[in-house]
């Protein structure tokens, strides 16, 4: 399926509560990628109201570096696509677009408030910010993520941390506890 996304660096963020899993921090990243004429370009799946950010797009002037796709039943193909996956989340138990992302072979930038951020090692599967806020280090993170090796390498590294982390795997854990007690 031809997303029309295939010419830049794509970052993905699939989501459905925009103001909580931080959509804005990564249009205020898009306007400092801009700033710097970096090519790339950032996608956003989940459904709930698009229009507000639209308009925040647009006045962080990044509406043609930015694709809002809206809700898809189906996002596989966006995973497919990308490059990164970014989730600044304010909050996040442990994110199951994080593990899709994972297990799809995306490196990538979440935040120390997404539980699944303690599956990772930052600087090898991907990266961890402090400050959900922090459009600034968001950007600087996703710049280095330009680079086609770091990219590659982190990829590669990913998408074996995503494969491990099965059901199966998690209630055997969890069955493990239990007994324990």
């Amino acid at each position: 399926k031809n997303l029309g996304l295939e010419q830049e660096v794509l970052f993905l963020f699939v989501g459905n509560n925009f103001r909580l899993k931080g959509v804005r921090t990564a249009l205020e990243a898009m306007r400092l990628f801009k700033k710097d004429h970096l090519h790339a370009h950032l996608a956003i799946v989940g459904g709930g109201p698009i229009e507000p950010y639209r308009n925040i797009a647009k006045r962080l002037r990044v509406e043609e570096l930015t694709t809002f796709c809206g809700f898809m039943e189906d996002p596989v193909p966006y995973y497919m696509a990308a490059d990164v996956f970014i989730h600044p989340t304010f909050y996040d138990a442990c994110s199951l677009v994080v593990l899709e992302a994972w297990a799809s072979g995306l490196p990538l930038i979440t935040t120390r408030f997404n539980g699944a951020g303690e599956l990772m090692t930052p600087g090898i599967h991907g990266f961890l910010m402090e400050d959900p806020k922090d459009a600034g280090e968001l950007a600087i993170r996703m710049r280095s993520l330009l680079d086609p090796s770091l990219r590659s390498n982190m990829a590669e590294k990913a998408y074996a941390l995503g494969l491990s982390q099965s059901a199966e795997k998690n209630f055997q854990g969890i069955e493990k506890v239990y007994k324990e007690i």
